[in-house]
């Protein structure tokens, strides 16, 4: 439902088409991603998500202080983005 895709590039290959034509594609890995941050536009103006890309290997000590109070509780969360919602309630991700 939102307009954007988090992952991480795992690599290059090749497909075929039935012409023999072949085109390059990127393997993206697009998971796990969590949501950390629900905006709305009665609190900050416009309806948003923030969705943070879940690494195993991801340093604590790289997060600036701030950055570790907010992902509190999620210690491998890293590589935020925020994406704007189409639709008129960022809550509405909670019924989802």
């Amino acid at each position: 439902m939102f307009p954007g895709i988090i992952g991480r590039k795992i690599g290059m290959t090749q497909l075929f088409q039935e012409s023999g034509e072949a085109i390059a594609v990127t393997a993206l890995q697009a998971g796990p991603s969590v949501v950390t941050q629900i905006k709305s536009q009665d609190r900050d103006g416009y309806d948003a998500i923030q969705v943070g890309f879940i690494e195993d290997k991801a340093k604590q000590s790289r997060l600036s202080s701030p950055e570790k109070e907010h992902l509190r509780g999620l210690e491998n969360v890293r590589h935020l983005r925020e994406f704007r919602l189409v639709f008129p309630k960022a809550e509405a991700l909670l019924a989802w």
